[in-house]
């Protein structure tokens, strides 16, 4: 970036004017989730949440810094929808409008979960979300 600040995602997409930035993030299982403790999903969830957060905070960053001195974000850019990837389906534990792509699908989603909302979910679906930054 121009302040001299680094940031990186795993992935990107550009679909039209909506960018899809993804970070991929697989947690092992902890030793107490593993064992039930009752408290481990909430505190997984939470470092979940933490990337997401993250995640946006970057892609706001992006946005405001649409040129820097190894990347270019087109003109046509006009939406960013970020993403965490998990291997396995992730407890999300809030109900929170900008955790979910659909009813059934959060942010904090599988592959094939991403697909499939992709598949069939136009950008102008997507354009109408409370989650996505725009420009």
């Amino acid at each position: 970036m121009k302040d001299g600040t680094r940031m990186e995602f795993d992935a990107a997409y550009l679909r039209g004017s909506l960018l899809i930035v993804i970070e991929d993030k697989n947690q092992v299982h902890s030793d107490q989730f593993e064992r039930g403790d009752t408290g481990a999903p909430m505190r997984r969830f939470g470092q979940y949440d933490r990337y997401l957060q993250k995640l946006r905070r970057k892609v706001a960053a992006l946005l405001a810094n649409r040129y820097g001195r190894n990347y270019n974000l087109p003109d046509q850019v006009t939406s960013v929808l970020s993403v965490i990837l998990s291997v396995d389906v992730e407890y999300i534990a809030e109900q929170r409008s900008d955790l979910f792509l659909t009813r059934d699908i959060p942010v904090i989603c599988t592959f094939q979960e991403l697909i499939d909302y992709l598949s069939r979910t136009t950008n102008e679906d997507i354009a109408k979300s409370p989650w996505l930054l725009t420009t």
